[in-house]
């Protein structure tokens, strides 16, 4: 599980989602155009929910050490905000795209 979370798979999956976005749209002709903002967004979006799932295993991996031993539920909530707004972000793009008019 290790391997997810070095920073070369985060980019390769942040890229890998944004460019199936926008394949899948320019497929379907839902969009005018893509613009760099919005394939931006995608890109942030889908690996910032890498990096969620990353803060949280990583606050589990450190549950024996006591560093961290008040801090644990806030950065484990922290997580999940981060995963819960970078997958709401990706939901609203995907079902409502620039359509074309």
């Amino acid at each position: 599980m290790d391997w997810l979370f070095r920073t070369s798979s985060i980019i390769i999956i942040g890229g890998t989602f944004a460019i199936t976005y926008v394949l899948i749209f320019l497929y379907q002709r839902r969009m005018k155009e893509v613009t760099l903002l919005e394939l931006g967004s995608v890109f942030f979006s889908s690996s910032s929910i890498v990096g969620g799932l990353k803060l949280i295993f990583t606050t589990f991996k450190l549950l024996n050490e006591n560093q961290i031993e008040s801090d644990k539920l806030y950065i484990i909530y922290g997580g999940f905000c981060v995963i819960y707004i970078s997958a709401s972000s990706l939901y609203k793009k995907i079902k409502q795209p620039n359509i074309l008019s």
